[in-house]
């Protein structure tokens, strides 16, 4: 399998008003892919042999858009969107003379809130955030006897609040930690 891809970018932060930041960018990814053979489990062990031979190309317009408030050296709470792109291919876990679909490219939107925090004369940091994904085209993985093969789904969404801590409780030595709820729906995925 082979790839290609080309990926500008490019991002600004500009502080709106005082200690409010505004951050934007955007990505374009270019992939050409390509596939020449197919990998197949035999007595030998897995052996690349000849398939029908494929290829496609696909391209992405990724963004970021993101505010912060520094309310106080030590706390600053956050909003953020995003849409990102994850690359598609191919499966090579095939009879020898076929060739399987190619799985197309998945595409994340993220919404995300948040608290970055120090308390404590910087003794103890604190993390807060609360999260929004939707997913298109989730790519999702199973065994198969040759292999693993990927396949995309329609369409998921997760929803979770994460929290990490790091506390400095004496000298040398600090205890840190964290928590994370996710709860997801996913779409009609294919048998």
């Amino acid at each position: 399998q082979n790839l290609w891809a080309v990926a500008p970018y490019g991002q600004a932060t500009l502080e709106i008003l005082r200690d409010t930041n505004l951050t934007l960018g955007v990505r374009y990814n270019y992939e050409h892919i390509s596939h020449q053979g197919t990998r197949v489990e035999s007595p030998l062990g897995n052996v690349l042999v000849p398939a029908i031979p494929g290829q496609d190309s696909y391209s992405n317009l990724s963004w970021r858009a993101s505010l912060d408030h520094q309310w106080t050296p030590d706390i600053m709470t956050y909003i953020s969107a995003d849409r990102s792109f994850k690359s598609g291919g191919y499966n090579l876990a095939a009879a020898p003379g076929t060739s399987l679909p190619p799985f197309l490219p998945e595409q994340l939107t993220a919404y995300e809130a948040g608290l970055k925090s120090e308390w404590f004369d910087h003794r103890l940091r604190l993390n807060l955030a609360y999260y929004h994904y939707q997913y298109v085209n989730i790519q999702v993985q199973s065994s198969v006897p040759a292999g693993t093969l990927t396949y995309n789904g329609p369409s998921a969404h997760f929803d979770g609040v994460d929290m990490d801590f790091e506390a400095a409780l004496f000298n040398g030595f600090k205890l840190s930690g964290g928590l994370n709820y996710v709860e997801g729906r996913y779409g009609t995925f294919p048998k």
